[in-house]
């Protein structure tokens, strides 16, 4: 008996052990897409800003372990805890039930980022009424009214702890607390932390609290004489000589507009930070007429600027087109060198000779001839022995002779010959498409026709035989000159043939014009 006894005594004990304190389940812990407002935001030491952490469990929450800033804000349920970024687990510790370690990477957030908003929502077991306080003592709901909405409360007493609250949207905030005396402090960015006392009793009164701004001190100037300033719509000097305003606003955002009468007027805006001093600069307020006129002006500028741009334009397309065309050109030019190098490099090359030849001829005793014209063409043959230097030949038909009166006898020859040049000829650049040539060389010639004819007294013919019966078939010499070469295929040249041949010496000076293939 006594046994059974004891048994049942320790499940009696555990039962109610079990029931006193219990574990507290996750039911899900989730990364948000949202930031912190700024008015909620909190930096850890190395000035980086904290992730928040809501924790939703209905129980009182005592102590949040790991890298925790600050109290924990209190939202009914819903409790705010902020933790440096890179936290990767925390233990929270509750009134009424057993702690709870959580690890974040067990519900894939691999560590806390910063500015950015968790949610954890927690179980609890047989989880006691929030609205009553604990055991019988009485209470009511202490009720405050705080402005601005995104204040802090921390609320203690005798009995209590410190607590932080954040009023709702509205700034209405309702706490059931034991009867008895509370104090409290209210803090936001931007407004002087206040401080009081409030007692909890049968009333149901509702506690202001309203937190002065911490001022910011705003200057606006204006040149204009008589002009008025307004600030979010609220005139603050009405046209007078002053130019400026200087005073004391909370922070915040205003528009800032100056105006006269028969003016048009200037708006601005800005931001006031708090114990911070700004200045704002309004420009000289201007009339209708002078805003049309600088319409006017600014409509001139922009048709001379879009001119300007078109005719810049049509400019760059000239340019554009002028360097096509000299692209063309110049590949045109390059085009013709690669062909005129390709045929300079051709190891022969053929051609094409005509010209005019003023000869003439020297006797033994030097008899004073006179020169004839006549022609020479033919083909010519090119030999090329280097860059610069050329073995020219070919075959010429070319007319040559003399005129002689002496002691009344007029004699006159007109032999034909066949020459054929073997000249050297070095080709220096004087240009792109223009050469310099310098011939010389032997030349043999082959008489092929004419007479000599012999007149007395211009009537009486003494003497008319062929011109090689009567001197010789054959001459040869030495030729030289010089010419030019235009593109390769055309050349001018002008040449002297100085006969050698001993009973008749040929002196022929010759102008040629030749085109190679």
């Amino acid at each position: 008996m006594k046994k059974k006894y004891y048994i049942l005594l320790l499940l009696s004990c555990f039962s109610f052990l079990s029931a006193q304190s219990q574990e507290v389940k996750v039911i899900r812990m989730t990364e948000t897409i949202d930031f912190i407002p700024a008015a909620d935001q909190r930096r850890d030491l190395n000035k980086d800003l904290c992730a928040l952490v809501k924790i939703q469990v209905v129980d009182e929450i005592t102590e949040v372990e790991g890298n925790v800033l600050g109290d924990i804000v209190i939202h009914g349920v819903e409790k705010w805890v902020y933790m440096a970024k890179g936290s990767r687990n925390m233990k929270i510790h509750f009134k009424n039930n057993l702690p709870l370690r959580i690890r974040f990477q067990d519900y894939k957030i691999g560590g806390l980022k910063s500015n950015r908003v968790y949610e954890l929502v927690l179980e609890v077991p047989n989880a006691p009424a929030a609205s009553t306080p604990a055991g019988n003592a009485k209470g009511n709901s202490l009720h405050m009214q705080v402005k601005p909405n995104f204040a802090t409360v921390t609320i203690w007493g005798d009995n209590m702890q410190r607590q932080v609250y954040r009023p709702q949207e509205n700034g209405m905030m309702s706490i059931y607390l034991p009867y008895g005396r509370y104090s409290y402090r209210a803090e936001a960015a931007g407004y002087e932390a206040t401080e009081g006392t409030v007692f909890v009793d049968d009333a149901n009164d509702v506690k202001n609290v309203t937190l002065p701004p911490i001022m910011g001190s705003l200057t606006i100037n204006c040149p204009t004489d008589r002009a008025d300033f307004y600030l979010n719509g609220e005139r603050l000097i009405k046209g007078s000589k002053a130019k400026s305003w200087t005073g004391q606003v909370a922070p915040g955002d205003y528009i800032i507009q100056v105006k006269r009468k028969g003016y048009l007027d200037q708006t601005k805006s800005i931001r006031v930070v708090a114990r911070q001093s700004q200045t704002v600069q309004v420009d000289h307020l201007v009339t209708a007429a002078e805003m049309k006129k600088a319409e006017r002006d600014k409509a001139r500028n922009e048709e001379k600027a879009a001119k300007a741009k078109v005719q810049e334009a049509q400019r760059q397309q000239r340019a554009a087109e002028q360097q096509k065309r000299n692209a063309e050109r110049k590949e045109k030019y390059v085009a013709r060198d690669r062909k005129l190098a390709a045929k300079n490099k051709r190891p022969v090359v053929w051609g094409v000779k005509a010209g005019y030849n003023m000869a003439t001829t020297k006797f033994d005793g030097d008899p004073k001839t006179k020169s004839v014209s006549g022609f020479h063409v033919g083909v010519t043959s090119e030999i090329r022995m280097s860059d610069l230097l050329f073995l020219n030949t070919g075959l010429l038909y070319s007319q040559k002779g003399y005129k002689l009166e002496e002691y009344g006898i007029y004699e006159e020859a007109n032999p034909q010959y066949l020459d054929i040049p073997l000249q050297l000829s070095l080709r220096l650049p004087l240009g792109k498409v223009v050469k310099l040539q310098l011939n010389a060389g032997p030349y043999l010639g082959l008489c092929i026709g004419g007479k000599v004819s012999d007149t007395y007294s211009s009537s009486y013919k003494l003497y008319d035989e062929s011109f090689s019966s009567a001197y010789s078939g054959f001459d040869y010499g030495c030729q030289f000159g010089l010419g030019f070469d235009i593109a390769y295929h055309i050349h001018f040249d002008a040449a002297y043939q100085l006969g050698m041949e001993k009973k008749y010496q040929n002196r022929n000076l010759m102008f040629s014009i030749g085109y190679r293939f």
